[in-house]
């Protein structure tokens, strides 16, 4: 029992003894506490005043709006109410107002175009309409049912009987198909045999040599006269040339060189606005939409 009373006894005693907080103490703490608080506000200040300085450095510069308007949206999400965000915000709204008007201006702009689009392909589509007719008058359509073919001769070449340069268009049937190809062809027509072996022509400021193989020459001859001729898809060479004499102002001569003799030709002018438009029908023939 006298024990229990001793432990008792020295428990008061040490309790007692144990340092009480002051009102001092307490005092230190809480302005220690009002001073960190204000350091931070101070911080906070001077990041904010950092920050709106470099916008006003900015806009002095004369930096792109967008780069303005990124800046002052940072100030006012980063310090909300401070002094410095809303002086940030107003200081910006000349730069927003701008990047609007320029919003504005894509789309007023955007909206310009695809009025000229519409326009224009309108206006292409008259224009195809309209070469469609020429071209169905300008052209002989024949048509090969056995293997799905359909020609395409320029008028100007109808005659078999004459030398010429005269290219034409080979396409499917298909009436879902755009599928064509341009063919060259070249016939010479007269009393001798020439053997042709190439054309060296002169178009232009410009010289072309179209050689041809011997099996690709094909022959005939009735009534005194000879014709022979090649039918071939049109090669690079070929095509070239095609381009130079629809396009020349000058013109186009050409040897048809044989075995042992040539011939000299002048090709018509005539003939030469009939390899622009075939040209020109290779060239769009899915626009034109040749039936």
């Amino acid at each position: 029992m006298k024990f229990f009373a001793l432990v008792l006894l020295s428990t008061i005693i040490l309790t007692a003894c144990e340092p009480k907080t002051s009102e001092h103490e307490v005092k230190v703490q809480k302005d220690d506490a009002k001073l960190q608080v204000e350091k931070s506000e101070i911080e906070i200040k001077a990041r904010a005043s950092s920050k709106l300085n470099e916008l006003q450095k900015k806009i002095a510069d004369g930096a792109p709006d967008l780069q303005i308007q990124i800046l002052a949206l940072e100030i006012s999400n980063n310090f909300p109410g401070t002094p410095e965000a809303l002086q940030a915000t107003e200081l910006a709204i000349p730069a927003e107002m701008r990047l609007k008007a320029a919003d504005e201006e894509v789309i007023k702009q955007r909206e310009a175009n695809d009025e000229a689009e519409k326009k224009a392909d309108e206006a292409e589509k008259k224009a195809n309409e309209k070469l469609f007719k020429k071209m169905s008058t300008s052209f002989n359509k024949e048509v090969n049912k056995v293997e799905d073919i359909k020609f395409y001769h320029h008028k100007s070449f109808r005659s078999s009987y004459k030398t010429s340069i005269s290219p034409y268009i080979a396409a499917s049937l298909d009436a879902s198909s755009d599928s064509h190809l341009l063919r060259f062809m070249f016939m010479y027509y007269g009393s001798d045999w020439l053997f042709v072996k190439k054309l060296e022509v002169k178009c232009g400021g410009e010289r072309f040599t179209i050689p041809f193989e011997y099996s690709e020459v094909k022959r005939d001859n009735g009534g005194g006269d000879v014709r022979e001729w090649v039918d071939m898809p049109a090669t690079t060479e070929q095509m070239g040339l095609l381009r130079c004499a629809a396009n020349t102002e000058n013109e186009v001569f050409y040897n048809i060189e044989g075995n042992d003799y040539r011939k000299e030709v002048t090709m018509s002018k005539k003939q030469q606005e009939a390899i622009k438009e075939t040209l020109y029908l290779d060239e769009h023939y899915a626009e034109i939409g040749m039936k």
